[in-house]
């Protein structure tokens, strides 16, 4: 009884562990992902003609800015103004290159929803074994 028990919980954190890989795997490339392959997707931007520059990093985290020492001489507000518009220019390239990329594209959504319509029936029917199961254990306890 306690084999059987064991088991259908194995076999619920398999169909889990199957239902967030196939859940990853439609993901774009996002932080963690793109880490995980080593494909880092970043966004670079300028502005002040090449005088700023921002690259930003998958998940819209800004990554490093080089401001050309020249340009304080304008201002903070100006220097800010064109960090801005680099930062911005940066993210664009990112979207654009999210946007690009070929995992967006091949997602098949009506088979992943069949596959996790799938998973949920199976997860269903694993519960009512360990539910019928530990109903036995309790009335066998009972018995006693």
């Amino acid at each position: 009884m306690a084999d059987d028990l064991t088991q259908g919980i194995i076999r619920l954190d398999d169909m889990l562990s199957e239902a967030r890989e196939a859940l990853k795997s439609t993901r774009a490339a996002g932080p963690a992902d793109a880490a995980e392959a080593g494909e880092a997707v970043k966004g670079l931007g300028e502005a002040a003609d090449g005088q700023v520059k921002a690259t930003v990093a998958s998940g819209g985290k800004v990554e490093k800015i080089v401001v050309d020492p020249r340009l304080v001489r304008q201002g903070i507000e100006v220097v800010c103004e064109h960090i801005v518009k680099a930062v911005n220019a940066g993210l664009d390239d990112l979207r654009a290159k999210a946007a690009a990329a070929p995992d967006a594209a091949n997602v098949d959504t009506a088979a992943l929803s069949a596959r996790l319509q799938e998973l949920q029936d199976q997860s269903l029917q694993q519960m009512t074994q360990i539910s019928d199961a530990l109903n036995t254990v309790v009335a066998r306890m009972r018995g006693r």
